[in-house]
């Protein structure tokens, strides 16, 4: 069988197929995504028996031997159709071929004078249908899930992800091959511990696919055709390069300093290759070699952790090549900032002092650096909250920084910013004895207004910071989910919450699993604000156990306060089916609803417990996604966007579709014959073709 979701019909006809010194046969001949079928019976009845299937990438000439007869040349073999009126099949099919495969493709096509190729022809999933082909010409077989997966992560510019475990060796060559005649991915991640000829493969991919501007190369540790693959960078169209888990030893270094500043790269993500010592100070002494990066990103690498772990514990005094290299690489730093345009620093996880980075990025006047990260990293005592940052920095993302005494203090008491910042703090790291300091001396006014986003997520909260953070005025949004509060401050704590989002010209709120403590109360003395708040769109109150109560309520928040476009409210416990089933038909019926995180658990939960409401809930969600569909503009195969949150941007066994011909087996084809057609456009010529191959105009030949 031949599904047509995996190969949609192009074009189809009856043909003469003609042989030198044999009787012409009658042959019924179908080009799909993929492949040229020819059958041997009319399709008087569905099934159609096979006798050729070419696969399309091997195609190697096409051209016509007279009016009515021409000749298409692949690899596999030759066949030779003729019938009175080719031209039909011959502009569709030949359209679709010259959309196909791009000009560097081998195949030689000679377009008839009366065939008219139209250049701005799109094909849709024409990665898929290269891959089909493919796994078509090398008798590898491709399942429906696979396929399924695959196409998803070609949607709406996704990474494509083609990893070793994930995938058999001749799957893994049918998906290099279409890369290299792709138009439409962008993004790939490649890699794995033993993946073949993995630099090679990469190689003759970037030599004849110029469309790729995102590579992600992942978990590689040998070196084999590593220089080639650099020297290959420079004709690419390769923008951002991320190197995680990949071995760099001092030869690689040198290749990459010697050609980084002849290719396109902006951006550069070391993420987990480990640079060794000599390898870190190649690279820091040769800053100049980046002077075209914009991003630099480095996370996670042991060797610098190692640096500054040995250097803490080394005499005052005493000269140590650690120390050295720390001050090589600040200065290194400096330089870097002053020679490029870099906008976007990303230091995670390198046990780093942050305050170095702060005092470095304060002493350039010209700085660009508009987005830092710097998580995973610890300040220092010596920080005093007078760093003078750029009027260009914009995002500062500090997660999981260890702070050191009263360095936290000053950073939220004392810094100011020149422009408008959106601040990560998640996962406060400090010593015990400190956090209970923290958390109830914190100032009167904030140093500076000029904050516009707050991420709290996974930290302490207490009334005096909640009292603070109510006076930052041009706030708009706040996250603050999975946050613990001291049991005999919970009452301070709620009030102070809701005095704050009263305060605050708030567009979007994050109380996940915050508030869970307080269940319906939440819902019931925070509706009068909520309902009246003139700025808010975004909430998102998941994991609260707001009850039945409260899931009432949110829906009555939400046909009162039209304001509001996006909704998260899982793990609400309901309780009572019928409440439940009759918020989600609610929620189907609002307008301005924008996006809802799908209440998976609360779905399932209420599912399972009659026929009834399973059947009641799985309409009201179609028909819910079915709305946000239409209102954002989405495909209807995205049938998962709605389960996406955008509530803040910071940041298995299938059948086969294909099986290779046996002699003692007879391959068999279904197509529905009124299948749309893959191309974007000539809908009306589709129509015009069925019509004419219709089961009635076929029967009355």
């Amino acid at each position: 069988m031949v599904n047509v979701k995996l190969e949609p019909v192009i074009a189809k006809g009856s043909f003469r197929q003609i042989r030198k010194n044999e009787k012409e046969k009658e042959r019924f001949c179908v080009i799909t995504g993929a492949a040229l079928y020819v059958c041997k019976n009319i399709p008087i009845s569905k099934n159609l028996k096979i006798c050729n299937l070419f696969a399309l990438v091997d195609l190697r000439k096409f051209e016509m031997l007279d009016e009515e007869c021409f000749l298409f040349s692949f690899k596999s073999g030759k066949i030779s159709l003729a019938s009175l009126d080719p031209v039909p099949f011959l502009h569709r099919s030949l359209n679709y071929l010259k959309t196909l495969l791009p000009q560097y493709h081998n195949a030689k096509i000679i377009v008839p004078p009366s065939i008219n190729i139209n250049p701005n022809n799109v094909i849709r999933n024409q990665f898929m249908n290269l891959v089909v082909s493919y796994c078509h010409s090398n008798s590898v077989p491709l399942e429906i899930s696979v396929y399924s997966s695959l196409k998803n992560s070609t949607r709406r510019n996704k990474t494509l992800k083609i990893l070793r475990k994930t995938y058999s060796e001749g799957m893994l060559k049918a998906l290099m091959c279409s890369l290299e005649y792709t138009s439409q991915i962008q993004n790939v991640l490649i890699g794995g511990k033993n993946f073949p000829h993995f630099y090679s493969n990469i190689n003759t991919i970037l030599n004849r696919n110029k469309n790729i501007i995102s590579l992600h190369l992942y978990h590689y540790e040998k070196n084999d055709e590593f220089t080639r693959f650099i020297n290959c960078l420079n004709d690419s169209s390769i923008h951002f390069l991320t190197l995680e888990r990949i071995i760099i030893t001092d030869k690689m270094t040198d290749d990459l300093i010697n050609s980084l500043s002849q290719t396109h790269i902006k951006k550069l993500t070391l993420l987990e290759s480990p640079l060794g010592k000599d390898t870190a100070e190649r690279i820091f002494s040769n800053i100049e070699s980046f002077k075209q990066i914009e991003y630099l990103s480095i996370n996670n690498d042991k060797t610098i952790k190692e640096i500054y772990k040995s250097d803490s514990k080394t005499i005052k005094g005493n000269e140590n090549n650690n120390q050295n290299l720390i001050k090589t690489f600040c200065t290194s730093l400096n330089q870097l900032i002053l020679i490029t345009g870099l906008t976007c620093l990303s230091l995670i996880d390198l046990q780093i002092d942050i305050n170095m980075i702060f005092k470095s990025i304060s002493k350039i006047e010209s700085c660009m650096i508009n987005y830092i990260d710097l998580s995973g990293n610890f300040c220092s005592k010596d920080f005093k909250g007078n760093c003078i940052f750029p009027p260009a920095l914009t995002t500062i993302i500090l997660r999981d920084v260890y702070w050191s005494r009263n360095s936290l203090s000053r950073f939220i008491g004392k810094q100011q910013f020149q422009s408008m910042v959106s601040m990560d703090l998640t996962n406060i790291k400090m010593k015990e004895d400190r956090e209970e300091y923290f958390y109830s001396t914190f100032p009167e006014v904030p140093p500076s207004p000029m904050v516009y986003s707050i991420h709290w997520n996974s930290n302490r909260v207490s009334a005096p910071q909640l009292k603070f953070f109510a006076k930052y005025k041009l706030l708009r949004e706040l996250s603050m989910n999975d946050c613990t509060f001291v049991k005999h401050e919970s009452n301070d704590i709620f009030n102070s919450m809701l005095m704050m989002i009263q305060s605050l010209n708030l567009s979007g709120i994050s109380l996940k699993k915050t508030m869970k403590p307080f269940k319906s109360r939440l819902m019931i003395e925070g509706m009068p604000i909520l309902k009246l708040h003139q700025t808010l769109t975004n909430i998102d109150i998941s994991d609260n156990a707001i009850g039945d109560e409260g899931i009432e309520l949110v829906i009555k928040l939400l046909q009162e306060n039209q304001k509001i476009a996006f909704i998260s409210f899982d793990g609400s416990d309901p309780q009572k089916s019928s409440i439940y089933v009759n918020a989600m038909q609610s929620l189907a019926n609002l307008p301005q609803l924008i996006n809802i995180l799908k209440p998976k658990n609360d779905i399932k939960k209420i599912a399972s417990s009659s026929r009834r409401a399973e059947r009641d809930l799985k309409k009201s969600w179609k028909r819910i996604s079915e709305n946000l569909h239409r209102r954002n503009g989405f495909d209807d195969e995205e049938t998962e966007s709605t389960t996406n949150s955008t509530l803040f941007s910071m940041a298995s066994d299938s059948q086969s579709f294909y099986e290779s011909a046996q002699p003692d087996k007879i391959l068999t084809a279904y197509w529905d014959l009124a299948d749309d057609s893959p191309f974007e456009n000539n809908q009306q010529e589709w129509n015009k073709l069925s019509r004419m191959f219709s089961f009635d105009n076929i029967t009355s030949m």
